[in-house]
């Protein structure tokens, strides 16, 4: 971006967007914030690729932001599409992988081998402090 100097912003908003949320990192603040959502698998990016970088904060759920660390924790969670694929013991949720990341740019939601545990509209993200 011209012009724009490095963490000088407060809020990066990637909606649909494409994959800013690593690239655009540098110009973020440190305690500022990335709001994105996955329909071009930014947020998953961000979770998966920018872990040092981001720290997911709230979700949007229910039409209102929330910050429970349980729901928090289940978001970027997966578990196999095809009752065939999973083991007997009924659905097993695991952390999304960086192959289920890729498989996400490929295909889309509905021809994808996995679930998310937690679908949202947009996730909300803290860029960290390097200490």
């Amino acid at each position: 971006l011209h012009g724009v100097r490095d963490n000088s912003v407060n809020l990066l908003i990637s909606l649909s967007a494409g994959l800013a949320a690593l690239t655009c990192a540098r110009y973020v603040r440190p305690g500022g914030y990335l709001l994105a959502n996955d329909s071009h698998c930014d947020a998953s990016n961000a979770h998966l690729h920018g872990a040092d970088k981001w720290k997911l904060i709230a979700v949007w759920r229910n039409e209102e932001w929330s910050r429970d660390s349980t729901l928090l924790e289940r978001c970027f969670r997966v578990r196999a599409r095809s009752v065939l694929q999973r083991p007997a013991s009924g659905p097993q949720w695991r952390a999304m992988t960086v192959d289920d990341f890729e498989e996400s740019l490929r295909l889309s939601q509905s021809k994808r081998s996995f679930v998310c545990d937690v679908e949202s509209k947009f996730f909300l993200f803290e860029k960290k402090v390097k200490s």
